[in-house]
């Protein structure tokens, strides 16, 4: 197994569904269950499908008095361990989002000096499945390298199975995404997706030199699925073909709960 760190994770590119590309920050307790639903009834979840992730916005605005990260309680009432119990007992892992500096990318809290408390909240909480951006509000004298090492050692030794996504992307790393591998699962590798063909064809080109590194235990990820948020089918086909040829993670990026046949086929 190529990554030294995973504990037995990522053995193949992660596939799932990711809550940003269709829904930004606008993400609650009824759309995470109704996708998870969605993601059993048609068929994505026979068909290899797994995660359920929340990205940025999930949790509350302010730290708990022991600074611990928590959930927005108006989005999520009933919690993030009620919600992984349900999702595990539809044979789905539930993922969320952090950030490895001190804001998400939506000026939420983020990771930075709380890996550790970070890392043990989410592996009480049963979650499978982190996403480590490359966001906001950064200390000029801290490595994103060290950083996102930092994380990888933290989740470790909580001695739970996380899958650990990040966003070392080259060229923001300063060429070091050759070390991604010895401490993660998967890694970006450029900038945000959009469902534009001509973003999504210059993705393969970045992704090329990159190819040596992707192997059982680590996966360059030329980030979410755009299948199904507006391009044309035949757009859809080619970009979902190119994921799969890439060995990319196939992490979904639309509204599973309401899809065309089309995309659903595409999909699965």
């Amino acid at each position: 197994m190529r990554c030294r760190l995973c504990l037995g994770v990522g053995l193949v590119p992660q596939l799932g569904w990711s809550s940003w590309n269709h829904f930004g920050p606008n993400i609650d307790e009824n759309l995470t269950l109704g996708i998870a639903d969605a993601m059993v009834s048609s068929g994505m979840a026979r068909a290899g499908y797994e995660y359920v992730n929340l990205d940025d916005a999930w949790m509350s605005m302010h730290r708990l008095t022991n600074t611990s990260i928590t959930w927005d309680p108006d989005k999520f009432p009933s919690g993030m361990p009620a919600i992984s119990a349900k999702l595990h007992a539809q044979n789905l892992k539930f993922g969320l989002y952090s950030a490895r500096c001190r804001r998400t990318c939506e000026d939420f809290p983020a990771s930075f000096g709380h890996e550790v408390r970070d890392a043990a909240s989410i592996a009480h909480w049963n979650i499978d499945y982190l996403k480590f951006d490359n966001c906001r509000d950064c200390p000029p004298t801290t490595s994103a390298v060290v950083q996102f090492a930092q994380m990888a050692t933290a989740l470790n030794a909580t001695g739970r199975r996380i899958f650990y996504s990040n966003e070392l992307i080259p060229s923001e790393a300063g060429g070091l995404y050759p070390t991604a591998w010895q401490f993660s699962n998967s890694a970006r590798v450029g900038g945000d997706i959009s469902p534009s063909w001509s973003h999504i064809a210059g993705m393969i080109d970045t992704d090329e030199p990159l190819a040596p590194w992707a192997g059982p235990g680590f996966w360059n990820d030329c980030d979410m699925l755009e299948v199904g948020n507006g391009m044309s089918e035949v757009e859809d086909r080619s970009h979902f073909a190119l994921w799969c040829i890439l060995a990319s993670p196939l992490i979904a990026g639309n509204d599973l709960r309401h899809m065309s046949d089309t995309t659903r086929s595409i999909l699965t």
